[in-house]
């Protein structure tokens, strides 16, 4: 991580983001995404290269000229609660996608971590972080509710990758997951299993995904009758709640799961529970990641496109910061389903004994 940190503070010394002296080195190893001994390591190097000086032990002043250029000009920040080794493969990729299409419209694209992001009460951390930096537009990743209304009270150009509360009236590009659980319960009733016998199974960390999804599976049976269930990501807590839900009664003939690594866990303790996939339990993720295609049985999942997810989401920064005009707010894709090897229709109660 400390080569990481080296080629992101030369990148920002390079485009000027200071003109006298450093921020904290707490301040820098949140905003870098990195642990303080990573960029202290970083700055030494930087010491020796000639780029700056060490007045005291925590305070650096600069010693390179800096362009004439606005702070923050051409700069697009990618605020998350993780670090980038903590990104989904899927997500990283996007990021790295993202990266590559603001690169060749001139701008930089810089991962900023800020766990308060998640928080209930982030605004002074919110405040204080967008007086340091003032980019050309903000991309928001796995941020709660609070930061969401934040940023669209704030009048800063922002998107977010992933969805938001249509009365914020904040850009917003996301995987349609009401449509994707729509079809994913609308394929099990075709296949004979009865809506109270199809279980949802989400996150505790619940998002507007989720709830789209949740929708979707009320649009499609009519009725409220499908068990929806929180589990854990923990695996001791996640075998407890997952036993209630197979015990539960109606007994679950199909799992449609949201997360992928979640679902591999599912899937593993199913298989240690003598639960056969798909003929005792059909199982549908509403996400893909590219581990899923090593798995036997494949598992069937809805599956998106990086590339096309990646230019709607550089139309809406183009939008946010008035490069191109007016779109809609709110921008969802419809997902393909790769039929895998883990749904059928259930087995017969005869069949059973």
């Amino acid at each position: 991580m400390a080569a990481y940190a080296l080629e992101v503070m030369r990148k920002l010394l390079k485009n000027g983001e200071w003109r006298d002296k450093l921020p904290g080195e707490r301040t820098l190893a949140l905003r870098i995404g990195v642990s303080r001994p990573s960029l202290h390591e970083a700055l030494l190097v930087l010491k020796k290269e000639g780029k700056l000086q060490q007045r005291t032990k925590a305070a650096w002043r600069i010693q390179v000229d800096v362009p004439d250029e606005p702070n923050g000009v051409r700069k697009v920040i990618f605020l998350s609660p993780f670090e980038l080794e903590e990104f989904e493969p899927f997500s990283l990729h996007q990021y790295t996608l993202l990266n590559g299409h603001l690169s060749e419209r001139g701008y930089d694209l810089e991962a900023v971590r800020l766990a308060a992001v998640k928080n209930a009460k982030p605004e002074r951390l919110l405040k204080k972080l967008t007086q340091e930096i003032r980019p050309s537009a903000w991309v928001l990743y796995q941020c709660g509710q609070a930061t969401l209304e934040w940023f669209a009270q704030s009048g800063l150009p922002v998107v977010v990758m992933g969805s938001a509360p249509a009365k914020l009236k904040i850009r917003s590009v996301d995987v349609d997951y009401r449509a994707a659980a729509y079809h994913a319960v609308s394929t099990l009733l075709r296949l004979g299993h009865k809506a109270e016998n199809i279980a949802y199974i989400m996150p505790k960390d619940k998002l507007i995904g989720h709830t789209e999804a949740i929708a979707g599976i009320r649009n499609a049976t009519g009725t409220s009758t499908s068990q929806i269930a929180t589990i854990s990501e923990e695996i001791p807590e996640m075998r407890a709640e997952l036993k209630q839900v197979l015990q539960s009664k109606p007994r679950p003939t199909a799992l449609i799961i949201h997360r992928p690594l979640q679902a591999l866990s599912i899937i593993g303790y199913l298989a240690q529970s003598g639960i056969q996939v798909p003929r005792d339990m059909s199982v549908v993720l509403l996400d893909d990641n590219p581990f899923l295609s090593h798995l036997v049985p494949t598992p069937s999942r809805y599956h998106k496109n990086t590339a096309s997810f990646t230019s709607h989401l550089q139309r809406a920064i183009d939008h946010a910061t008035g490069v191109a005009g007016h779109e809609n707010w709110v921008t969802r894709i419809i997902p393909e389903l790769i039929p895998g090897e883990t749904i059928s229709g259930p087995m017969r109660e005869e069949t059973k004994d």
